[in-house]
Formats: C-alpha cells, structure tokens, sequence
C-alpha cells in the first residue's frame, strides 16, 4: 500500500492531523511533544478500524494506491462517548456494552463509491444492503468482497515498531518451536507472509534461503565493514556458557574481523542491531507494507 493523504481527528482526546502528504519515505521531525508518536498512532489506528475495532471519536480520511493502478480513498467516523478517565477500560463493564458507533463511512475505488453508510442505511456497489452493526467498520464487514478484501489485507501490513527501548529480546517463538517452524515456512514467501517476529524471520531465511540471507548479509557488511560474518544459530555451547536448554535455540551473532569469538545477541550494538533488523524487515516484509518506525534515531 502507499500511502498519499491522510487527515484524523481524536475527538476524546481533542486532537487533530491537518491535511498530511506522504512520499514512499517520509521522516517526520519536530521536538519532543509536538505529535509525531500521535501521527504514527493514527496511521496506526486504521489497520485496528480495518480488523474491526471501534475507537472512541475519531475521524479520519486516508487517500492510498494498492499497485500501481488501483486507487483508494476511505473515511468514516466514530460517535464520542463520554468516559470516565480514572477507570480503565478493562475496568469498566459498559466498554464493551457501549461500543462507539460509526456515523458515516464512505469508500471509493478510481473514483468510484463502492461502500456507503448514511445513518441508518447501508449502500454496497450502489445497491442498498441488510443492516450491519455500527460497531465495526464495512471494510470488515464486507472483507469477503473482492473490492474489500484487498482493503483488509494491505491494512494488515501496517507495521509499527517502536525504538524507545530495547530491541535486544529473543526472538517471539517458543524455542522448541524453531525447528517445527523452519520446516513449515520454508520458502521466501510462506516467510514474508508470516506474522512471525523479524527476529524469527532471520532465523527462518538463514535456514531455509540462503541466497536471500547472504543479500541481507551483504548489505549490513556494507554499513559496517568491520563484519565478515553473520548467523543465526544456536551458540556453540562448547565454547560458550550457557544452560543446555537453549541448545536449540537461535540467536543473532556477528562474526567481527580480527575476532576470535563470535558476537552474540546481548553483546551487539544497539545501532548495529537496529540496522540489521532493518535490513531484514526490508527483505522479509510482504510487499506494500507500510512501516511506522517510532524513535527512528534512537542509537543510530
């Protein structure tokens, strides 16, 4: 998906986005409080609208392309509820009751409409449709529909990732897993279409696509060229301390020149890192995703 236009508002939070152009990059810049976590929310905030969520007060207004040809724009609005701010969410048993309601929603295809909600009236490729709750959006509603299940699956590859702290953590799969894991998502695009962590995405083309893991290679040695080489294996535990447990478990590590010892994960810069992991979300990411990367500078 690439996204062209995009204007929100948070009326229970009393804030709004003007009118936003976006490029294929786009770096937001601005000092600390000025919105820029807020934007990336926002953006955020349609794939959850998309997936069937309801988000108390906000409109919003977004002009995207799927392709080259194929050319979208989607708006809606959702009433704002009166909430309580000292009790949370989970907290509260109306929040589920007392879902807020969508009062309008309108989506074109090459500027045509294809999708209409008026008040209590639905209207679908120009014809009138049975009522649909106003909890949720019509992309979700109608996400068995060719014009909208393109809809949902570009919103799915929203991806944010928040650099604020630490991406050291190991890898989101179960480490008796990972083996399991290589076998069934064996090929480059059974990886990129996964929802498997990138971390475990590495760990899945350094086994199963090599060509594809000497490309990421290749670009991180050429950011850094004191690397000669990179895996993701488990440690040699002959040489390394560490619980027998973890035996089969993979873990990043470089291979610095002039080093004896491979660079485990815990030991590898955090802008080094970060850049890997980059690389990799670039390569193994299914094609259109749009990424939403919160504290960009952090360590780099």
């Amino acid at each position: 998906m690439k996204l062209n236009k995009f204007i929100f508002e948070d009326k229970a939070r009393e804030w709004r986005l003007e009118e936003t152009n976006f490029n294929r990059l786009t770096l937001l810049v601005g000092a600390s409080g000025v919105g820029k976590t807020q934007i990336l929310k926002a953006i955020h905030s349609l794939k959850e609208i998309a997936l069937g969520e309801s988000i108390n007060g906000v409109k919003w207004f977004v002009d995207f392309n799927i392709g080259n040809e194929n050319h979208y724009t989607w708006e809606g609005e959702f009433e704002k509820l009166e909430t309580n701010p000292f009790i949370a969410d989970e907290d509260e048993e109306e929040s589920v009751k007392n879902k807020p309601k969508l009062l309008f929603e309108n989506i074109t295809f090459n500027g045509t409409v294809i999708a209409e909600r008026k008040v209590d009236k639905i209207f679908f490729q120009g014809k009138e449709t049975i009522k649909l709750s106003r909890e949720k959006s019509l992309v979700n509603h109608l996400k068995e529909e060719n014009e909208m299940s393109s809809i949902i699956s570009e919103m799915r590859r929203i991806h944010m990732t928040d650099h604020s702290s630490s991406q050291h953590e190991a890898f989101r799969i179960n480490f008796f897993d990972a083996n399991k894991l290589a076998k069934k998502y064996n090929t480059l695009k059974k990886i990129q279409d996964s929802d498997i962590d990138i971390r475990g995405k590495l760990f899945l083309v350094y086994k199963n696509d090599k060509k594809t893991f000497l490309q990421i290679k290749d670009r991180f040695i050429d950011i850094f060229p004191q690397v000669e080489d990179v895996k993701v294996a488990p440690i040699d535990l002959d040489k390394e301390e560490m619980p027998s447990i973890f035996k089969d478990y993979p873990f990043i590590q470089i291979k610095e020149k002039g080093v004896g010892k491979w660079v485990q994960q815990s030991r590898i810069s955090s802008g080094m890192f970060r850049s890997l992991i980059h690389i990799g979300e670039l390569y193994l990411s299914p094609e259109g995703t749009v990424f939403l990367i919160d504290e960009f500078e952090n360590s780099l």
